[in-house]
């Protein structure tokens, strides 16, 4: 009998270890046939499509009373015709009663006038919302929805802002809301917000912190005599528009203390410097909380804003985001709901051009969570993140720290192609409860 070589028996150990690793770690092609047999076949993404693929959202959200919409970017056509047909199934089929965007808390004020089927014209509303992926075609029809919508409803869906941004336009709103019937207010107060207030809001964009002072001095000066008006204030208007005059000097306070923090690097994948992001984000958690108050019991809200604003953690990027706060807040009550894509076309500010523009759409990059979503083999489709069998090849695939992309409203962009998708290594079922993939997107259009 041959003797047995001394390096034989730790081959044998070395190859079973292997076998072991190879064996206890799921391959790409096992997450994409999990999700092939648990993904739900979304059948359209066109904004007045039939709902009937969306009944799972009545189990997927149950009871919560607020669901973060987000969006991998802000200039997908196909990301917002679907926030599109989710919102009216959660309005007209589950009774959602407040659409919740980010963009500014006084300019929703505007935007709401109209969509409320109060005063206003659909141009005031636009304008009201300031920023430019709110005032593309594609939104512009969910305002127009919105306001058809409440035509007919017993109860009106409200449209609010919940940014820190652009406190001026909460004056103008209440100039507009204020009764021309005889009712004794303050002549000065109306003629400065009628003749000086345009003229000082331009001021905030300033990166002059005296011009900055000067806006912000005048516009207290407003509140100030303003809150001197509450006694005659409380008799004009109906319970809501009075609370939102008593929050006017908080919406001051949450932009001017916003242009106070300091300069501070961005974090590691360039997206947002953590304070800035920090601070935003913490409003727009409080203003989503404040409104879900003012409207009532039965108030349930859909909150409209980008990925990285919905997300229940982005702790790899030192922030704390609107979605974790209101995950901590309302724990089960809170529902998040994230969407990538494979390819194509979005609309995006080109800084090549300094202007808005298509560009095309990075491809995903290896070992990335969109390089499996793009070999799934269905269009579109939606997966409930929380179903993944907790020690599971398949989960530990997919809760393992890797690539996705954030993409902002300014990526880097040399010779016409985007250079930074601001990919975030992180757990995805960390950051959402559910996914929905479109394979194919187009950029967004402006009328």
């Amino acid at each position: 009998m041959s003797e047995l070589h001394p390096w034989r028996p730790i081959l044998l150990c070395v190859s079973i270890l292997l076998w072991i690793s190879v064996t206890s770690t799921a391959s790409p092609s096992d997450v994409v046939s999990w999700i092939q047999e648990n993904a739900i076949t979304l059948s359209t993404t066109d904004a007045s499509g039939d709902l009937s693929d969306l009944e799972c959202l009545r189990d997927l959200i149950g009871d919560a009373r607020i669901v973060g919409l987000g969006e991998q970017t802000h200039g997908t056509s196909e990301f917002v015709t679907m926030k599109h047909r989710i919102i009216r199934f959660l309005v007209e089929e589950m009774g959602f009663t407040a659409i919740a965007v980010e963009g500014p808390w006084g300019g929703g004020l505007l935007a709401d006038r109209y969509v409320s089927g109060q005063k206003g014209t659909l141009n005031d509303a636009i304008l009201g919302l300031s920023s430019w992926f709110l005032q593309c075609s594609e939104f512009v029809e969910i305002i127009s929805w919105m306001h058809n919508h409440n035509r007919h409803a017993e109860d009106s869906v409200h449209l609010v802002g919940i940014d820190n941004k652009t406190p001026h336009q909460a004056l103008e709103w209440l100039r507009k809301t204020l009764p021309y019937n005889g009712t004794p207010y303050s002549s000065s107060f109306i003629r400065d917000i009628e003749s000086r207030l345009p003229m000082k809001a331009p001021k905030l964009a300033s990166d002059d912190p005296a011009i900055q002072g000067e806006y912000f001095s005048f516009l207290r000066g407003l509140v100030s005599e303003m809150l001197s008006m509450r006694a005659e204030l409380e008799v004009m208007l109906n319970p809501l528009e009075f609370a939102i005059v008593e929050r006017i000097p908080r919406a001051v306070d949450q932009v001017q203390e916003y242009t106070m923090i300091p300069d501070t690097p961005l974090n590691s994948i360039g997206f947002w410097a953590p304070a800035v992001f920090n601070y935003r984000d913490a409003c727009m958690a409080e203003n989503t909380t404040w409104w879900l108050e003012q409207l009532g019991d039965g108030a349930k809200i859909i909150v409209y804003a980008h990925n990285g604003h919905i997300a229940e953690s982005l702790s790899e990027t030192d922030s704390i985001t609107m979605g974790q706060v209101l995950s901590e807040t309302y724990g089960d009550d809170y529902v998040s709901i994230g969407f990538s894509a494979c390819e194509g076309t979005l609309m995006t500010f080109n800084p090549e051009i300094e202007q808005l523009g298509s560009l095309r759409l990075p491809s995903p990059i290896a070992d990335s969570y969109e390089s499996v979503f793009c070999d799934v083999g269905i269009p579109d489709f939606l997966l409930d993140l929380r179903t993944l069998s907790a020690g599971s090849l398949v989960a530990d695939w997919m809760t393992t720290t890797r690539p996705f992309k954030f993409i902002g409203s300014k990526p880097d962009v040399v010779h016409g192609e985007i250079t930074s998708a601001n990919v975030l290594n992180a757990s995805l079922p960390r950051l959402y409860d559910v996914l929905i993939h479109i394979t194919k997107t187009h950029a967004m259009k402006r009328d």
